[in-house]
């Protein structure tokens, strides 16, 4: 029973010292943020156009052609699946729709929906 005790206190003071040096090291001031003129963007932030229907047949253009060079994207094949049912909202056209379908299901033969969240979601 006394043997229990002292490792219990053991225990408790190990745990007490790691989460004084834990805390300790928190307690520092983080450096402050660079100003926003001296921060560097990601090249896709940097180079995102604004939306409306030439851009969104302009980005469609564009992956369709990634998707022919590369059938096992599947990321375009998700984002094209995205531009098309953004296209079918601008159009009216719904031909869109069963675009959007076979992008999606491209996606899922390329990559399994357990891991494909995104051509899961189309």
């Amino acid at each position: 029973m006394r043997q229990a005790s002292t490792n219990f206190r053991a225990a408790a003071i190990t745990f007490t010292v790691l989460l004084i040096s834990a805390c300790g090291s928190c307690s520092s001031k983080p450096a402050p943020p660079a100003p926003i003129d001296q921060v560097e963007l990601p090249p896709a932030v940097q180079l995102a156009p604004a939306a409306n229907s030439d851009t969104t047949e302009g980005i469609i253009r564009y992956l369709e052609e990634r998707v022919k060079k590369d059938p096992e994207d599947f990321i375009a094949y998700n984002k094209l699946n995205g531009y098309y049912l953004q296209r079918a909202r601008e159009s009216g056209d719904v031909k869109y729709f069963e675009l959007a379908e076979r992008a999606a299901r491209a996606s899922l033969k390329v990559v399994a929906d357990e891991m494909n969240t995104g051509g899961l979601a189309g």
